[in-house]
């Protein structure tokens, strides 16, 4: 409530840009959680034990396709009307923007979510041949990321 009442009134722009990433971030994170506990019931009851029935109980009565629905719009938002705006140092991703972060949270979720298609990735595999990730498209991958100088 409190990121949502900033964001709308607060006069300045600053403050709504940083209200508007921070609260699409807390929707993502919260659609995160949502999905654990789906994927691992047996974490309820430590969710119970560390946040209290309560806050369990919001959680498990949200609606997962409207919660991702509007943290991507606001992280579409952010983007769009407050894309210059620069994080502060203090803040967890300084030295950015709001739309560079907000882009990139976009992009993982379009793109890097289970059950979305990888992105195209070219490289040289292990043995220095030229490949491309859709060659294995229907098949078990594992990419080791690495640098060498």
């Amino acid at each position: 409530r409190f990121l949502r009442a900033v964001l709308e009134s607060n006069p300045h722009v600053e403050v709504r840009a940083l209200a508007c990433l921070s609260l699409a971030q807390f929707l993502n994170n919260r659609l995160q959680r949502l999905e654990v506990l789906a994927d691992q019931p047996e974490l309820v009851k430590r969710y119970h034990q560390v946040f209290g029935q309560a806050y369990l109980d919001e959680l498990q009565r949200q609606d997962r396709r409207a919660v991702a629905a509007e943290a991507e719009a606001l992280f579409v938002r952010a983007a769009e009307q407050h894309g210059d705006v620069k994080i502060p140092v203090t803040y967890f991703g300084s030295g950015r923007t709001v739309g560079e972060k907000a882009e990139a949270e976009l992009f993982q979720i379009r793109h890097l979510a289970v059950g979305k298609e990888a992105p195209e990735i070219e490289g040289e595999d292990q043995d220095g041949r030229p490949f491309k990730l859709s060659d294995y498209r229907g098949k078990i991958v594992l990419l080791d990321f690495w640098h060498h100088l």
